[in-house]
């Protein structure tokens, strides 16, 4: 007859007294509903010896159910001495809690793991809906069935481990994305780091060269000013050859033997590598990918993440070719940036550290398709900006027919006479800059 005397004390926690195979010491269990677990526990009992107790109590009194189920399971030595086949099913409802705690000579039957769905799949349901004598009754039945050799609980434990299983091996690949994703993020934070600064450019209305005028650099340094730029259209430029990057030297030379200004010419194969649009749009047709899936498909919630990770660095790989990333930045970007290199060039190449600041960049960046005339602030103090409008067609003209080195060349002869005009060679004067065409 299981109405023993329960353990008076057990490390300092107030265990309530066994009064019965039901223990309702937190008051949410029915009258009726008490007499009927009593006579299902009862006979369960008579039947196999197993000793099945129910007990909810008002507070776990600040430990884990763990401890307090262990140390009430002890207490009221639940099972019998040889075999220890009690069972205690604990609800600590102010905590929101539930343990089944099994004696040794059950746990081969009563797992852990059939445990859990049976708290998961029979009570935790019935107590969200407030029906805790429901609860209780539907996790009894799930134990007793178990206790007795009925398969449906063994079998969705099975399943339950195998989902676990399934899970943690589903998670590998989201995991290796993410790691993919972060390194291509941080070489391409380094890459960009690297080119030291952020890049922009200008661009023409209507196709016409329009001469604009540059920015004044503060600082007490003095100012410097653009003599014209624009966008020549039509298809790509081929990088020059050995013989053309002579001419062009041909053409400085002769220029700067009429002058002591100073002309150097920059081209570019593109003012920026633009590693940042990709991403940028493999993350915004990522974010777009579920939506279809979800109309469309009945695929559950992990498999469109995975797929979804999975399009964005498929994206993020394919658009990062050259062919494609250049064909997916904004004309406006390309300008902006190409604008801005060509200034970081006119200080690069040491155009502002001409003795009587008369320096003259002429500048392409062929991805951008983008040119542009720099003066410095000596001659553009002398020379109106509508002056260079002549040598920037003809750069242009050059550009767009692919012929880079007539462009040059006639762009420089054109320049040779404007800064002849107010800085002409005199006896003294030295080649300040190597004459020659840089390309980058």
């Amino acid at each position: 007859m299981l109405l023993g005397i329960a353990s008076t004390f057990a490390h300092a926690l107030e265990l309530p007294q066994l009064t019965g195979r039901v223990v309702d010491e937190a008051g949410i269990i029915s009258p009726e509903a008490k007499t009927k677990l009593e006579s299902k526990l009862a006979a369960h009992e008579d039947l196999t010896s197993n000793q099945l107790v129910v007990a909810t109590v008002r507070s776990l009194q600040g430990t884990s159910i763990e401890d307090y189920a262990n140390q009430l399971f002890r207490a009221w030595k639940l099972g019998q001495a040889k075999t220890n086949n009690g069972v205690l099913l604990l609800v600590a409802p102010n905590e929101r809690k539930v343990r089944i705690e099994v004696g040794y000579g059950l746990e081969g039957t009563l797992t852990d793991a059939l445990s859990k769905v049976i708290i998961t799949a029979a009570i935790a349901p019935k107590f969200k809906a407030g029906d805790f004598a429901g609860g209780i009754e539907a996790g009894t039945d799930a134990v007793i069935g178990t206790l007795a050799g009925d398969t449906e609980w063994q079998e969705r434990a099975k399943v339950r481990e195998e989902s676990d299983a399934g899970s943690y091996q589903d998670m590998i690949v989201p995991l290796i994305v993410i790691a993919f994703i972060l390194v291509f993020f941080m070489m391409s934070a380094r890459r960009a780091a690297q080119q030291g600064g952020t890049r922009t450019y200008h661009r023409t209305r209507n196709g016409r060269w329009i001469i604009v005028p540059g920015p004044t650099w503060g600082g007490g340094g003095g100012g410097w000013s653009g003599g014209g730029s624009g966008d020549w259209g039509g298809g790509a430029m081929s990088l020059i050859t050995d013989d053309e990057r002579r001419q062009i030297a041909e053409a400085i030379r002769a220029a700067e033997a009429t002058t002591s200004g100073e002309i150097v010419c920059v081209v570019m194969r593109a003012a920026s590598d633009y590693r940042s649009v990709p991403l940028l749009w493999a993350a915004l047709l990522a974010l777009a990918w579920p939506w279809p899936l979800i109309a469309w498909t009945s695929l559950s919630a992990h498999t469109i993440h995975v797929t979804q990770l999975v399009v964005f660095a498929l994206l993020a790989i394919v658009l990062s070719f050259s062919a494609w990333r250049f064909r997916l930045v904004p004309r406006p970007v390309k300008r902006r940036r190409a604008r801005q290199a060509a200034r970081e060039q006119f200080f690069a190449q040491g155009l502002r550290r001409t003795k009587e600041r008369s320096g003259v960049l002429i500048f392409v960046a062929e991805a951008e398709h983008y040119a542009e005339i720099l003066v410095d602030d000596g001659i553009a103090a002398k020379v109106d900006n509508d002056a260079w409008r002549e040598a920037l067609a003809c750069l242009a003209d050059g550009l767009r027919e692919g012929r880079p080195a007539a462009g040059m060349t006639g762009a420089i002869a054109l320049c040779a006479p404007l800064l002849a005009n107010h800085f002409p060679r005199s006896a003294t004067d030295t080649n300040e800059l190597p004459d020659k065409v840089v390309v980058i």
